[in-house]
């Protein structure tokens, strides 16, 4: 963990305590951030060069969409008349927030054992420590699906039937993604389920299909088994991998010269590509990881009633995020479920 810049502190701990936790839990928040987020491929990619968009509130996050061409574009001759009436091809998606939170407890007990500025440090560390594994498994599951109290999951925003956004793409076609089973697949003529060939014809289509000239899928993710099943037949001279996620932990091959990861809370059998163009984490401005101070102690005197009700000597801080996992084109992105693991 990163050095963190501490005020002096003097005198009894359990009454400066508050003031030295809550200045040194404020100036790990960048930190705590970027180790939520960096842990996993997933919520890395969606980081990565600054794509999470901040925004100030509202009722619902809303994206602007165009999933089909404007047909007000035309040619005309010398003396035509030119129809300027607007044209349809642009809709929004509306997208609720949904709040994360943590919580860092510390104990009376905990503080009088810790009395002094590098003990009381070093307990917060290891608090803040636990807090960030859990908001690392706690983001990683909602992305994921495994976690449905939260976020959106990646997994319904590149679909082909579910309803994200306010928009049902069995009313709207070009509002889905390119899917395609193969366990529906295995039961016609492919020959060759659960195999490298499979998996290649399967991929290359659809990363085809999701793209649109140089507006591309970017990445692959998926699951720990297809992700070996396709590095295994590989030839050695076309085995690549982005150096920039490498250098971070996240092992990678390359798929049509773009990187396919892997990662244990990918569903089996299933593998997306991705557009992170078209699909962004939005996270509300001032309430991004933001860091509550800590209570006050009843102990302290003013931090809670003594007497006719119970209290805990202990304070407590909360660590809140509001946001949301959107897409303003889910098209450009595709999905693979059910690749057997033979």
């Amino acid at each position: 963990m990163a050095a963190i810049n501490n005020p002096a502190v003097a005198g009894d701990v359990t009454r400066a305590g508050a003031d030295l936790l809550a200045t040194t839990l404020d100036n790990y928040r960048g930190k705590l951030v970027d180790n939520v987020f960096n842990k996993h491929v997933l919520s890395w990619m969606l980081m990565e060069k600054n794509r999470t968009r901040m925004e100030s509130g509202g009722l619902n996050i809303v994206e602007h969409l165009m999933f089909e061409e404007n047909d007000d574009v035309t040619q005309y001759d010398e003396w035509d008349t030119v129809d300027i009436t607007p044209q349809g091809g642009i809709d929004t998606a509306s997208y609720e927030w949904k709040a994360l939170v943590s919580t860092i407890a510390m104990s009376g007990m905990e503080e009088f054992k810790n009395q002094g500025k590098e003990q009381i440090i070093n307990l917060l560390k290891a608090r803040i420590m636990q807090s960030e594994k859990s908001l690392q498994k706690m983001v990683n599951n909602q992305l994921w699906g495994i976690d449905t109290t939260g976020f959106n999951s990646i997994l319904d925003l590149i679909d082909d039937t579910a309803t994200v956004g306010g928009i049902n793409p069995a009313t709207q076609t070009k509002w889905a993604s390119p899917v395609t089973d193969l366990s529906a697949a295995d039961t016609g003529n492919t020959t060759d389920p659960g195999t490298f060939a499979e998996f290649q014809r399967t991929a290359t289509n659809l990363y085809n299909t999701a793209s649109d000239g140089n507006d591309q899928v970017k990445a692959l993710i998926g699951d720990q088994g297809s992700h070996e099943i396709y590095e295994l037949g590989l030839t050695p001279n076309v085995r690549f991998t982005d150096t920039k996620a490498a250098s971070i932990g996240f092992q990678n091959v390359a798929f049509k010269g773009v990187p396919f990861y892997w990662d244990k809370a990918a569903p089996v059998g299933t593998v997306i590509g991705i557009n992170p163009e078209t699909i962004s984490l939005v996270g509300g401005k001032g309430r991004w990881f933001k860091q509550s101070g800590f209570t006050k102690s009843p102990i302290d005197g003013d931090g809670g009633a003594l007497g006719g009700g119970t209290f805990r000597d202990a304070r407590y801080a909360v660590i809140t995020a509001f946001g949301n996992l959107t897409t303003n084109e889910r098209r450009k992105n595709f999905k693979i479920v059910n690749f057997a693991q033979a």
